[in-house]
Order: C-alpha cells, then structure tokens, then sequence
C-alpha cells in the first residue's frame, strides 16, 4: 500500500493512500506535467498529457463562511486516442475530471483533518490580518472552511496524429 505520511504541528502523523491524493497533482506549485486517462463507458478513450499546470487560490469570507476558489489552467496533448471523440468531448471530459479529483482530494483531507493544498499557508501569504483573526495569531489551525468553486480551463494543443474531429457549428 503507498501513499503519504502527513506531518503537522496541531496533530499526529497521517497516512493518506496515493489513490486518495490524486488530485494532489494538479495544485502543486511544482508540478510541470501530469498524465490523465479518460474513460467512457468504463472503458480508457483518451491518454493525455498535461502540461503547463497552474493552479490560483482565491480566499473569500462571506457571511461567517470562510471558503477557498480554485482556478486551474493547463494544456493538454493528446498521447493516445483509443476511442473516437469530438475536441469539445475531450475537453469537457478533461475538466470534470481535474475538477473532480481536485475535490476528492479535498474532501479526503477534510476527513482526515489535513490541509493537503496548503490552504491555510495561502490565507497567511494573501490574507495576513484574515489569517491572524481566524488562528488567533497562528495559535489554532484554521479548520472552519470549504472549497467553493473549482473553474477549469484546459487548452487542447494537438493531437499528435489522432485525428479528432470538431464540434459541427451550428448554423442558426
């Protein structure tokens, strides 16, 4: 079983299996290139690859909630076409799936109690007096928030030498 041990000042070691930290990947400060497999009807259509990874985290408070945005932009390339699917198809695809293992991954922290994304080290760094009222100068971990919104925009480059064929445009 692998997976990562998480280390904090306010708890003791965490593990969290790889299986639950996937979309670790793709909020990465670091992160250069990543690898997706899309899947249709349960079986693998689309191999990609994902480069140009960036990931902008917006803090708003709005009535006593405290809750994080996400804003992810990538390109994508396509590595492996097993199943015939339009431009548009891919994308859609491709930006579910980014925004959904964004949120797992959120959703397992949360249950475990961790800040996977760093999000309370983003509060300091953009928010300082924010930060300092809802930690009591650094002295609680801020555990009072939620992930709102994750907007993903992924701009398909090439396909090698798959052909895909494009969204008809309608003519109305």
């Amino acid at each position: 079983m692998a997976g990562i041990y998480f280390l904090s000042q306010h708890n003791d070691p965490v593990f969290v299996k790889d299986s639950e930290l996937t979309g670790l990947r793709w909020m990465e400060a670091h992160s250069r290139r990543g690898d997706l497999v899309i899947s249709k009807d349960g079986q693998p259509s689309v191999s990609m690859s994902i480069e140009n990874i960036r990931a902008d985290i917006r803090f708003d408070e709005q009535g006593g909630s405290n809750r994080f945005s996400v804003r992810f932009s990538c390109t994508a390339t396509i590595a492996e076409l097993l199943e015939g699917m339009t431009e548009q198809e891919i994308e859609q695809e491709t930006i579910k799936a980014v925004s959904s293992q964004i949120r797992q991954t959120f959703e397992h922290g949360r249950e475990k109690g961790l800040d996977l994304f760093h999000l309370n080290h983003e509060l300091y760094r953009q928010h300082f007096p924010v930060w300092s009222r809802l930690t009591h100068n650094g002295t609680t971990p801020l555990e009072d928030y939620t992930l709102g919104s994750i907007e993903v925009s992924v701009d398909l480059l090439h396909s090698g030498m798959y052909r895909i064929t494009k969204q008809p445009k309608n003519q109305y």
